[in-house]
């Protein structure tokens, strides 16, 4: 019998300020990627809405995922994409990665430079500020539409561990830090970091910006990851499985390219969205793109079921 994995894959457009969840079918045996269905959802609040942020953090629960637009969290039903609960805070600011560890949520609020952990009970928000008071008060006063860089840290990405310790990743530094032990994890990497993930073994997984993964346990193996023109897109949305890895890439076009460029050290023209199947046996990828990808973004990617 044929085995299919689906994935949910968060992201957006630069063009529109709406977000989308997608809907993608693999056969592992062929390794096709199929695009079953897309969902456009608009920003609850239009006031807030940022052109071109889309959706971002993205964690399933149960028949809903929560998902974060830039400055808001919303908890959407699968089934039609209706938007069921909302989580607002006035310091949310371009939120990043997003992880369900229990009954809280764990949000990198990436402008506010900040780990927030929000309790689904009591909607409170325990804040780990990585500014301190007197670097937040040098910084100017930003709207929740504002762009708040520059960025110290620029944290892309958290996660906890099975001893319940934050994992953050920090775009700029290009390290993974566990903050509650207040140490490293690995190396620097020579890229900028996302998606940073743990598997059943412990060992942490993330990707850089440049088309690489990362698996780091006592030592570091690292995957290049290629897109549809034979080399990598912007590279943010992982999910891990036991046959291989689905990788994301986001659309570089003239306004990304040049800083695209000189993060990753790379002479990329062009790229258009898609994800890449990269299974562990053969080292073979196949690939899909997403309709517009010119100017698609694509930002978390999930495993849903399998049949």
């Amino acid at each position: 019998m044929t085995k299919v994995l689906r994935f949910l894959v968060s992201g957006g457009d630069f063009h529109r300020t709406d977000g989308c969840l997608s809907f993608v079918d693999l056969d592992v045996e062929s390794g096709l990627l199929t695009l079953k269905r897309e969902i456009w959802i608009e920003h609850p609040r239009p006031e807030l809405a940022v052109q071109g942020k889309g959706i971002t953090g993205l964690c399933l629960d149960k028949d809903t995922a929560w998902v974060c637009f830039s400055n808001l969290i919303a908890r959407v039903r699968l089934s039609d994409g209706v938007i069921i609960d909302i989580i607002e805070n006035i310091c949310y600011n371009d939120m990043h990665q997003m992880a369900l560890c229990g009954s809280d949520l764990l949000v990198a609020n990436t402008g506010n430079e900040s780990v927030d952990t929000v309790s689904l009970q009591s909607r409170t928000v325990d804040r780990l500020d990585f500014l301190g008071d007197d670097l937040r008060a040098l910084r100017k006063s930003h709207s929740q539409v504002e762009i708040t860089e520059p960025h110290v840290h620029h944290i892309s990405s958290v996660a906890r561990n099975a001893d319940g310790d934050v994992i953050v990743g920090l775009g700029r530094q290009a390290r993974i830090l566990n903050a509650t032990r207040w140490s490293w994890i690995g190396p620097r990497m020579h890229a900028p970091i996302h998606d940073v993930q743990l598997d059943c073994h412990g060992a942490i997984w993330c990707t850089t910006v440049d088309g690489a993964v990362h698996r780091i346990d006592q030592r570091v193996e690292s995957w290049q990851v290629y897109g549809t023109r034979g080399s990598a897109g912007w590279t943010r949305g992982l999910a891990l499985c036991d046959e291989g890895m689905l990788v994301g890439m986001t659309a570089i076009r003239e306004s990304n390219r040049d800083y695209y460029c000189m993060l990753t050290r790379s002479d990329v023209s062009q790229a258009d969205a898609c994800l890449v199947w990269k299974p562990f046996s053969t080292g073979v990828s196949t690939f899909v793109e997403f309709p517009g990808g010119g100017s698609r973004k694509i930002f978390t990617v999930c495993q849903l079921t399998q049949q």
